[in-house]
Formats: structure tokens, sequence, C-alpha cells
């Protein structure tokens, strides 16, 4: 987890706030191009297509805000 030391204190909640946006973003982005290209096959109902949207989103791997591996000895 990043604290932002290097912020002022009162552009800290305001950066940890752009960062998420921007980690939605890139998975939102990454899931459009599966979106898109499932679109075209025009055999699935609408019904089908918000399903498999939502099992990409679950299957999604989570973000992990890390700097480096913890090994616990």
């Amino acid at each position: 987890m990043s604290s932002y030391l290097n912020l002022p204190p009162e552009q800290r909640g305001v950066q940890q706030l752009v960062d998420q946006f921007n980690r939605d973003e890139n998975l939102f982005r990454t899931l459009t191009v599966k979106r898109l290209r499932r679109l075209s096959h025009r055999g699935l109902s609408p019904k089908r297509q918000k399903l498999l949207d939502l099992v990409d989103l679950l299957s999604a791997p989570p973000h992990v805000d890390a700097i480096g591996v913890f090994r616990k000895r």
C-alpha cells in the first residue's frame, strides 16, 4: 500500500482516488476488448452477454498494490 509520504497530507487522499480510478480504467479497457469481440457474435442473447461480462469481471485478477515480495521464513 502506497502511503504517498512525499505528498502534502491534504493531497494524499486525492492521489489515492486517482490511483484507484486509473486501476479501474485499466480493468475496464481490458474487459472492453473481450466484450466487443463477443458482441460480434450475433447468436448470444443480451442476458447471456451480461452474464459473460460479469464472469469476466469476477475472474479478473485483483490488483495487488505491492512493491516487492514478502517471504515468511
